[in-house]
């Protein structure tokens, strides 16, 4: 039962993910509107990327046995584990372009260094892991803090542009921020680290805690579209 309600979350999620892009996709095509929001064209971009590489990741939740549903990472099979990482690839590609948005219209910093930065730990470190244990590797455990602190710059950036701004400005900033805040946490939450010190390894609580991510991923969804309303 646990199991066909996290399957039903998750395509919520997908729904979501695909709708948001279509918005902003359409709001693209609106020059008017385009050229009065320089935001749009960078969240299509994000939704188009999580919508896919949460594509990927509903495929491994349907099809991989219940002794790896969620565990990816211990799925001897190399196919399985570089779709797992595949779709975490993808995903960092959709938020680097979150990254440059911040870095390019408010911190108006022309080279998109924190950009390029943000992809190559994203990238090098998603190649690591594929080929590596995560829980015997300190170069594969740096990485994960890398980019972990690396996807938060996020959150943080637009909570500082909430607290300097004034007005619906700081309203919509510490929204977003607040919500991709609750992204990142709910992804951070399913990773090897998290499960391992929480001990979380029988199918029922995995089962509860993806149910509780995706709630939360669906929730900052929304609070990411309603910020831009």
């Amino acid at each position: 039962m646990l199991f066909i309600i996290a399957i039903i979350l998750d395509l919520v999620l997908l729904g979501i993910y695909c709708i948001f892009f279509l918005y902003f996709l359409n709001k693209i095509r609106d020059k008017d509107t385009e050229s009065k929001n320089p935001f749009y064209k960078p969240y299509a971009f994000f939704f188009l990327f999580v919508f896919i590489a949460e594509i990927l990741y509903f495929s491994l939740l349907i099809t991989s046995p219940v002794e790896y549903r969620y565990l990816y990472w211990n799925n001897p099979n190399i196919v399985i584990k570089i779709l797992y990482r595949l779709q975490l690839m993808i995903k960092g590609i959709g938020y680097s372009a979150i990254v440059y948005t911040i870095e390019k219209n408010f911190f108006k910093d022309k080279n998109p260094l924190l950009t390029i930065i943000f992809l190559i730990i994203m990238t090098t470190g998603q190649l690591l892991l594929i080929f590596t244990t995560e829980e015997v590797s300190l170069v594969v455990s740096l990485f994960n803090v890398l980019m972990l602190g690396a996807t938060f710059f996020i959150p943080i950036g637009y909570i500082y542009i909430g607290i300097k701004s004034s007005g619906p400005i700081r309203t919509k900033g510490l929204l977003i921020g607040i919500a991709f805040l609750l992204l990142l946490t709910a992804t951070m939450m399913m990773t090897y680290i998290f499960l391992e010190v929480w001990g979380v390894k029988e199918i029922v609580d995995l089962n509860i805690m993806f149910i509780i991510t995706v709630s939360m991923r669906i929730c900052g969804s929304c609070i990411i579209f309603w910020g831009f309303k």
